[in-house]
């Protein structure tokens, strides 16, 4: 579709180009002012060019999304790239030079202590035209305790906070157009991007959340959260 709309929009404005001597040649001008009318054209064809490189960069520019990985890293190579395995699903990352790895004890490590067989949190972007995930910060966890089998991780905005219920509303930023319900408890954990503790009262309506969740009593959109971890300021959505 994308490259559709880039051919339609190149052959229209290839026709204005070359089109655009024929129309003005249709008035007569003057011989004196014939110089002048050729650096108009030529003006006018750079212009037109300039605009059709802005608009082809435009339409096949990647869609960047925030996305979450958990599991266990299969592979390291040596060109930054790791595998991250969970339930027979294996995802590449490529690992920004500016990543930040928080390690088992919670204290900044360098990225060369990566091992193979570690449980981790991944948090980076995703670009859809591409296919790639480049991790910005990988975080030491332990899927046995931390996270029960079975989770999903989506980020979005805390849209309400229930006074009567230990219930948040969440929408995911993959899908403005869906609400989930995200139930809180005594074992729900708390944290910051840094892996600092947390609580429910930092969270406020407008608050960016990553929200590692389970299916809750096979109710669509129902979840119970086993992790939130809060990523900004409170901000609105795009």
């Amino acid at each position: 579709m994308k490259s559709f709309l880039v051919l339609s929009f190149i052959f229209d404005l290839l026709f204005l180009i070359f089109d655009l001597p024929k129309v003005l040649a249709q008035s007569p001008v003057p011989t004196s002012a014939a110089e002048g009318r050729v650096n108009e054209i030529q003006q006018i064809r750079e212009a037109v060019q300039q605009k059709v490189k802005e608009k082809i960069e435009d339409i096949v520019k990647p869609t960047t999304i925030r996305q979450a990985l958990i599991g266990s890293i299969s592979a390291i190579t040596p060109n930054n790239q790791i595998t991250i395995s969970f339930q027979d699903k294996n995802t590449i990352a490529n690992i920004d030079p500016e990543a930040v790895y928080i390690d088992s004890k919670k204290n900044k490590s360098p990225l060369a202590n990566l091992k193979t067989g570690q449980e981790v949190l991944v948090l980076g972007n995703y670009q859809t035209e591409t296919d790639l995930f480049t991790a910005k910060r990988i975080v030491a966890i332990k899927i046995s305790t931390d996270i029960p089998p079975a989770p999903t991780t989506a980020i979005g905005l805390i849209t309400d906070i229930s006074k009567t219920s230990s219930t948040l509303s969440f929408i995911p930023s993959k899908n403005k157009n869906q609400q989930f319900q995200i139930f809180y408890d005594s074992k729900t954990k708390f944290t910051t991007t840094a892996d600092n503790p947390a609580k429910i009262e930092d969270i406020k309506v407008g608050q960016k959340v990553i929200a590692v969740i389970s299916p809750r009593n096979n109710r669509p959109n129902n979840f119970t959260a086993l992790r939130l971890i809060l990523t900004t300021a409170p901000a609105v959505l795009q």
